[in-house]
């Protein structure tokens, strides 16, 4: 009787053959990992046409991300600005009321 197991098996090759078990390979700092793919068939390619209306989609939307970053980082220096000005007049207090 043919073990289903045996890699000379060709029942075991077809299996192998038809993906039994896919992995994606995920970097991360301590290293790389692999796990099992989602079940089920891949998501279909996107046509010519989408690929390019998405980049198009992508370009008319980088000026709006490159403003909201530039809103990130000049409302991170006012706030710590805000901080220092707090943590001074703290200082200020303390040392007046001594």
């Amino acid at each position: 009787m043919d073990d289903p197991n045996d890699r000379r098996n060709s029942a075991f090759r077809a299996q192998q053959s038809r993906g039994a078990q896919r992995w994606r390979s995920i970097r991360f700092v301590g290293g790389s990992y692999r796990i099992p793919l989602p079940p089920g068939p891949p998501p279909p390619e996107l046509s010519k046409a989408q690929r390019e209306q998405e980049a198009r989609a992508e370009e008319d939307a980088a000026p709006a991300v490159r403003l909201l970053a530039g809103g990130l980082s000049v409302g991170a220096i006012v706030m710590g600005l805000v901080l220092a000005a707090v943590v001074v007049m703290a200082v200020l207090v303390l040392m007046t009321h001594h």
